[in-house]
C-alpha cells in the first residue's frame, strides 16, 4: 500500500558522499545543551572528547521509532561541519549518529 505524501528515502542525508564513516567517533560519549518547549527539543551546544562545538543552525529535524522509542533527529551546523545527533526520549541519551 502506498501512503500518499510519504517518501521515506526523501530524507537529505540519505545518498551524500563523503559522509563520516568512522565508527570510533561515532561511539564517542557527547554532552548535549538543550532547551525544551512543550514537546520540542532544541540543542545549543555539545561536547565531544573535550572539545566545545557550538551549534550555529538547526538545519533540520526529523522523528523516528524504535519499537517503543521515540527518537529526535537533529541535523545541526558548526563553524565548519555538519553534525547529525539523536536523543532519545525514553532513555533522555544523546547520541552522534554522523558527521558530514
Amino acid at each position: 500500500m502506498l501512503l500518499s505524501g510519504f517518501n521515506p528515502n526523501a530524507r537529505w542525508d540519505r545518498n551524500i558522499e563523503g559522509a563520516y564513516d568512522d565508527p570510533d567517533k561515532l561511539k564517542a560519549k557527547i554532552q548535549v545543551l538543550a532547551f525544551f518547549s512543550g514537546a520540542k527539543v532544541y540543542p545549543r551546544i555539545f561536547m565531544m572528547s573535550g572539545k566545545r562545538y557550538r551549534i550555529r543552525k538547526l538545519n533540520y529535524t526529523w522523528q523516528k521509532r524504535q519499537g517503543s522509542e521515540l527518537i529526535s533527529c537533529f541535523s545541526v551546523s558548526t563553524a565548519c561541519d555538519i553534525y547529525q545527533l539523536s536523543f532519545n526520549h525514553s532513555s533522555c541519551a544523546w547520541k552522534l549518529d554522523n558527521i558530514f
